[in-house]
């Protein structure tokens, strides 16, 4: 899902208790669904993308990349609490972001 600020803000307070914005969120669904599994919801602040994209210097498409990659890592298990998890999920979004690239997605 794709918003706004203002919508992921509410999500953020809801459910993590941080009354701020944040660039990705992502749910887990613990059901089955039919006959395909689904792993969850990834909802993306576009705003938060824009201002990342400038802060760091990188392309909006490249930012907003990177962001479904992080929320579908959190689906996959992945966590970034701690500063070792936070290691080994950014080197692992940057491997699907350079294959991305190589393969011309991004």
């Amino acid at each position: 899902m794709l918003c706004g600020n203002k919508f992921i803000q509410k999500l953020n307070r809801k459910y993590f208790g941080r009354n701020e914005p944040t660039d990705v969120i992502a749910f887990p669904l613990k059901d089955d669904i039919g006959p395909v599994d689904i792993l969850g919801e990834v909802i993306i602040s576009l705003d938060q993308v824009k201002s990342n994209a400038l802060f760091y210097k990188v392309r909006f498409e490249q930012e907003l990349a990177l962001c479904i990659i992080h929320g579908i890592l959190h689906l996959l298990g992945y966590r970034d609490g701690s500063q070792r998890q936070r290691s080994i999920m950014e080197q692992a979004q940057q491997a699907i972001l350079e294959k991305a690239k190589s393969l011309k997605i991004v």
